[in-house]
């Protein structure tokens, strides 16, 4: 199965990276929305939102679109650390001890009270310490 082909992204265009009438054996429909919030040093701070929820969708989706998520060695961040231009940086993404992916918000709707149900959640601290260091925030 070609995963890979249904790692559909949209971007600020709105336009997919593929094509959902494609052949439909190859994987499951998924779209992730992101926008770009700050780029500097060969590195980029993005919003996601996703439309549909499946496994390892924006680990797999961000990796496709060249923008593997920090410390994912799995979809191939460990690859792009040599195009950061900091060499401080680099050594910190080597020794990261997981990839950078937070939920920063998340909304539900409870299955039982049908109340709309929403929580925010901060960057853990260590980790804002080097998204302030690299001067994404």
């Amino acid at each position: 199965m070609d995963r890979k082909r249904y790692a559909s992204v949209l971007g600020d265009d709105r336009k997919p990276l593929t094509d959902p009438n494609d052949d439909p054996g190859l994987g499951k429909w998924a779209v992730t929305h992101f926008e770009v919030l700050q780029r500097k040093s060969g590195m980029s701070y993005l919003k996601l939102k996703l439309e549909t929820g499946r496994t390892h969708q924006i680990r797999v989706h961000m990796s496709e679109s060249g923008l593997p998520i920090a410390g994912d060695t799995l979809y191939g961040a460990d690859r792009k650390i040599k195009s950061i231009e900091a060499r401080a940086t680099q050594e910190d993404l080597r020794t990261l001890p997981r990839f950078l992916l937070h939920a920063a918000e998340l909304g539900f709707t409870h299955p039982r009270t049908k109340e709309r149900m929403f929580f925010t959640k901060d960057w853990p601290e260590d980790v804002l310490v080097l998204i302030k260091k690299w001067g994404l925030l």
